[in-house]
Parts: structure tokens; C-alpha cells; sequence
């Protein structure tokens, strides 16, 4: 699946809250010192900043809020991981920039944090879901829109989001 078959199933808005400047993406690139997925900048581009059928955030490079910025939530959920396992708290993933880290990309209203799973190059990089204040982890080998849009159209559910989640009519609201 590509950003086409998301955007069949997802209206974006008419004219996308924080999308990039021309040129935008190679200066986030050249700070985070990585490519990111080319189906990721595509969705900030067509989508910016908001939340899919309120519930799912994906973050934006772009964003001033400091919850919805990828550049910050790779800081803040890399201590937080941190912080678990010096508290004894078992975290199965390593974190970029470590080799195959995670790297987080969206946010739920829940607390749940996914991840990329950043083996190979960033077309490979996969989906991990983390269960807000708990152990849980569920991992989809799919690239970011293939995973969005299947839980979207009920091709397959993330047990870890909650049963209601995305609803009948799945809708994209334009938020920063």
C-alpha cells in the first residue's frame, strides 16, 4: 500500500496545518542524521499536523506543540525508555540511533507510543506498539501507511488500541 490507498480511506484536509517549506526535509534529515521514510513525508506533506479519527497522532518535524514534534518525541520517549530499564523495566528494543532502535513516529490519546523499527534502510523500517503504562509491545512487519490504513480499514486490529478505535468513518482533523 502506498500514501494512495491511505488517502482513499483518509480525506485529508484541503490545506495541511504545519506541512514542510520547500527544502524542509533535508534539514531534519541532516539533524536526526538519517533519512526518514519516504511514505512518512509524504503523509506530513499531504496531512500535517492533526489527528486521525481522534485518537492517533503522527508526529510532524514541522510542529511547534513540543507533544507533536518528531524531532522532540525521539528525545523525550528515548529518556523515558531509559528510565524504564534502570528501573528494572524490561524493554525488548534498542533506540535509534543505535542500529535496528525504534524511533518513535505517533502518539494515542492513550499514551501508546509506535515506533519505526529501524532495520535497513528506511523503506524497510517497520511498526512497533508500545501499550501506554504497560509492558505490551505488538510488532507489524508494514511500513508506516500500510500499518495505518489496515487498522483504518479493519484488515487487522492492534489489539493494544482500543476496540472502538478508528470507528466507522475513520476522518482526519487538521490540530496542532
Amino acid at each position: 500500500m502506498t500514501i494512495k490507498e491511505l488517502t482513499a480511506v483518509l480525506q485529508p484536509p484541503e490545506v495541511p496545518i504545519e506541512a514542510p517549506s520547500s527544502g524542509g526535509w533535508s534539514e531534519v534529515e541532516r539533524r536526526l542524521k538519517t533519512a526518514l521514510p519516504q511514505d512518512y513525508k509524504d503523509y506530513v506533506e499531504i496531512f500535517g499536523s492533526g489527528a486521525v479519527s481522534n485518537f492517533l497522532w503522527i508526529l510532524n518535524p514541522f510542529s511547534v506543540n513540543p507533544n507533536l514534534n518528531l524531532e522532540q518525541q525521539l528525545k523525550t520517549q528515548t529518556d523515558v525508555l531509559g528510565d524504564l530499564r534502570n528501573y528494572g523495566e524490561d524493554v525488548p528494543y534498542r533506540c535509534f540511533p543505535q542500529a535496528g532502535g525504534i524511533f518513535p513516529f505517533a502518539l494515542s490519546d492513550n499514551g501508546d507510543v509506535l515506533y519505526w523499527l529501524t532495520n535497513g534502510l528506511p523503506a524497510e523500517w517497520t511498526v512497533v506498539v508500545n501499550e501506554a503504562r504497560g509492558p505490551e509491545w505488538q510488532h507489524f512487519d508494514l511500513p508506516m501507511t500500510d500499518f495505518v490504513t489496515g487498522v483504518l480499514t479493519k484488515k487487522f486490529s492492534c489489539h493494544i488500541f482500543p476496540s472502538n478505535f478508528p470507528g466507522q468513518f475513520p476522518n482526519f482533523s487538521p490540530k496542532c
